[in-house]
């Protein structure tokens, strides 16, 4: 919401913040998959790599890249070019929600 937020007070209500939004939503559900392999936090246990899923991330997230690079898919989807300070909003607000979860993570495998 609050990317979403930035867009509108940035661009106004209309397509680009609507690629924002879509761009930080999507970005956060696939980092949200890596936070989902295990109950305790990431940097605290050694998991065995999923080649699958890094496959899958690297995959989506080119796809996603590639939505915004191409003009045809862009007119599809409705989406805006985005410039770095977008990207960086965008990668600030896909980030912290996993960092939440994981210190939320932390905080709840601390109690006895």
């Amino acid at each position: 919401m609050a990317a979403y937020g930035y867009g509108i007070a940035r661009y106004g209500i209309g397509p680009h913040a609507s690629s924002i939004a879509f761009m930080s939503l999507v970005t956060s559900q696939l980092l949200h998959a890596l936070s989902c392999r295990s109950s305790k936090p990431l940097n605290t246990i050694e998991l065995p790599p999923n080649h699958y899923l890094t496959v899958a991330l690297s995959g989506s997230l080119t796809l996603q890249l590639i939505c915004l690079v191409i003009p045809g898919l862009r007119s599809l989807l409705q989406v805006t070019p985005l410039n770095l300070l977008d990207g960086v909003v965008i990668s600030n607000s896909a980030l912290l929600p996993l960092l939440f979860n994981e210190k939320t993570k932390k905080v709840i495998g601390e109690k006895p």
